[in-house]
This record gives C-alpha cells, structure tokens and sequence, in this order.
C-alpha cells in the first residue's frame, strides 16, 4: 500500500510539476513574446527617433543651406554695388586726373607768361632808371640854367646819350 500511495502522490506530484512546467512554460512563452514585443518596440521607436532627428538635421540642413544661400545673395549684391562704386569713383578720379594733368599744363603756361613778364618789367624798370637819370639830367641842368642867365642846354636824347 505504501507503494500505492507513494506512485498515487508520485502521480500527483508529476501532474502538478507538469501543470507547474506548464505555467512556467507558458509564463516563458509570454515573456519571449513580451521581450520580442518590447523589441520590436524598441525598434520601431529606435526608428523614429532616428527619422525624426535625421529628418530634422535635414530640415536644419535645408535652413542653412537657404540662409547660406541668402547670405551668399546678399554679398553678391553688396560686392556688386561696391564693385559699380569704385568703377564710379575710378572714373571720377581719372576724370579729376585729367583735370589736374590739364591745370597743370595750364600752370606751366602761366609760369611762361609770368617769366616773360618778368623780363619785361626788368627791362621796363631798366628803361625807367635811364629816364630817372635822364629826368635828374634835365632837372638840374634847368635848375642850373634858373639860377644863372639863360643859355642854350642840349637836349637829350631817348637812348640815353646828350643830344648836340
């Protein structure tokens, strides 16, 4: 009977390590399929994160690129409107050149004439000394003449020598 009783629990024992087995299994059975859930989760979100945040670099890519871009546009018409100004102010300056080149010439015949003047009032101040002793000449040879009685003077001439 002992024998009986210890295969009847031997028995009991088996069915409840089998319905233990069981459970265990298909707890087991539930957490690979959990853990395989969690992982495809785990990948989709994995996923997403990486299309979001390359999808933003791509976003942010595509504002730099614009502002860039843009920023580029600008520069090209600063640099155009500054290239236009100093084409305007090279031509003013070469303009402003040619002035000058032109007043010098002008200058120059100036100095010519200026010099040419110069001779010419030498010569004039050399012709006005000669009549200064001239005049002197004739001032006092008619002083002279006052002051005794009255005689022929010679008369002098314009070169500078008396006359007969």
């Amino acid at each position: 009977m002992l024998e009986a009783r210890l295969a009847a629990l031997e028995a009991k024992l088996e069915v409840r390590f089998a319905a233990l087995e069981s459970s265990i299994y298909a707890v087991k059975e539930s957490l690979q399929q959990s853990i395989a859930a969690a992982k495809v989760w785990a990948v989709t979100l994995y996923s997403a994160l990486l299309i979001l945040v390359f999808g933003a670099l791509a976003a942010d890519h595509k504002w730099l690129v614009g502002r860039e871009d843009e920023m580029h546009a600008r520069t090209e018409q600063r640099f155009e409107r500054t290239e236009a100004h100093l084409q305007q102010v090279d031509t003013r300056l070469d303009r402003v050149e040619a002035r000058l080149d032109r007043v010098e010439v002008r200058l120059d015949k100036v100095e010519v004439r200026l010099d040419k003047i110069e001779v010419r009032l030498d010569k004039i101040d050399e012709h006005l000394e000669r009549l200064d002793v001239q005049l002197r000449e004739i001032r006092d040879l008619l002083t002279a003449r006052h002051r005794r009685r009255p005689q022929r003077l010679p008369v002098p001439s314009l070169n500078g020598t008396a006359g007969k």
